[in-house]
């Protein structure tokens, strides 16, 4: 043998001999169409107040960070529709996502991480009226839980705003109560090693329990996270408030609820727009006192037979009816008063509001209270500018 070949040999043995190295950040990639990507209406990514500035980004540097997604068969897309079906209340059918389907695999493709960013391409495709792949890193045969997993994973990386933690967080915390990983809070923190605080998920949890109307205003920036906890909290009491003085159905009463917090988001905006130093201490502090308020007007509700007698002179769906509409018009009044401050500001809170329930009729009700300001400021201007909010249909 010679003496190079010897060499060769003797540097085949000492590489041989060398303990493997591991490679970070290994993933499979795939090039997908935008438009066979799925996201889930959970995480409201296009609300996230970031969504302008990262279109922008892309445009200029490309997409730096690659969108998570998970390639589910037909039995693992159904097991996730069923799982968030059941977290979040939703009725998500297989059939409405037929479109999606790759003929080839017969896979789904799931974004699971990155949405904001798969809303950015998106917008930039509409914009530039083209069609559009995108790299992306693939899972493959992933349960609920593996989806949760990847997701806290990514929010250890990523560090995503409270409410959107809040709202993974979640979907683990209700995921394991319902397949028994845990029995209660304490336990499910202690399999998350110290992740996840008490306060971080009684916060979570008084989050989610608001109204997804009411969590969107914080997704978007108009409503701060510390400030919606707080209103999350009071949703318990202000239950037993409809239920003690108004009673009727469970949707009745969810719908005077739901009114209610409107109602009460909307004297926090006005109050916010117009005094600097109402804060979010003071904002809490403010909710905390109406649910001292509410709690003793149950107590007297409960404790006081001259009210009971003077329900009796209404049938209950008369009462119902009465309380609906008292709802209704406290919120639609406050979503007034919020529409005379500078539309520069308060413009957005408002297209939200329009969002969650304010019909046409009420619209031109409200827009007809702000005749004044907006003659103030200049109609023309005004439809030329807000035509969405000025021009009722």
């Amino acid at each position: 043998m010679s003496v190079e070949a010897s060499t060769i040999d003797a540097a085949r043995e000492e590489h041989e001999r060398q303990p493997e190295r591991h490679v970070f950040g290994e993933h499979e990639v795939m090039v997908l169409p935008l438009e066979k990507l799925i996201v889930l209406p959970q995480i409201r990514a296009d609300l996230n107040p970031m969504l302008p500035r990262l279109v922008d980004d892309i445009r200029a540097n490309g997409l730096i960070n690659q969108v998570d997604v998970a390639l589910l068969d037909e039995q693992g897309f159904d097991a996730y529709l069923q799982f968030v079906n059941e977290v979040w209340g939703y009725d998500l059918q297989a059939s409405a996502y037929s479109g999606f389907k790759d003929e080839d695999s017969g896979h789904y493709s799931v974004v699971i991480a990155g949405q904001t960013r798969y809303l950015a391409m998106k917008q930039i495709a509409e914009e530039d009226g083209v069609a559009a792949d995108a790299k992306v890193k693939v899972y493959r045969d992933l349960d609920p839980q593996g989806i949760i997993n990847r997701q806290f994973a990514e929010n250890l990386h990523s560090e995503p705003s409270l409410e959107r933690q809040a709202m993974a967080i979640v979907e683990s915390y209700r995921f394991g109560l319902r397949h028994g990983h845990w029995q209660n809070k304490t336990e499910f923190r202690q399999y998350q090693e110290g992740k996840v605080s008490r306060t971080m998920l009684d916060n979570a949890l008084a989050f989610v329990d608001l109204p997804a109307e009411v969590r969107d205003f914080t997704f978007a920036g108009h409503f701060s996270y510390s400030t919606a906890v707080e209103l999350g909290r009071a949703v318990p009491t202000l239950e037993r408030f409809v239920a003690t003085t108004v009673g009727g159905s469970e949707t009745q009463q969810a719908e005077i609820v739901r009114l209610r917090l409107l109602e009460k988001v909307t004297h926090i905006q006005k109050a916010r727009l117009g005094n600097k130093n109402f804060g979010v201490t003071k904002q809490r502090a403010h909710i905390k006192n109406w649910l001292v308020e509410l709690s003793r007007q149950i107590d007297a509700r409960e404790n006081d037979a001259q009210t009971v007698l003077e329900l009796e002179l209404f049938s209950i769906d008369e009462e119902v009816d009465r309380a609906l509409a008292t709802a209704r018009r406290g919120w639609r009044e406050a979503v007034t008063l919020l529409a005379r401050e500078p539309l520069n500001v308060a413009a957005d809170a408002l297209r939200f509001h329009r969002r969650a329930g304010i019909s046409e009729e009420e619209w031109r009700e409200i827009l007809n209270g702000v005749d004044q300001h907006r003659r103030l400021i200049g109609e023309q201007a005004v439809a030329s500018e807000y035509p969405d909010l000025y021009n009722a249909a």
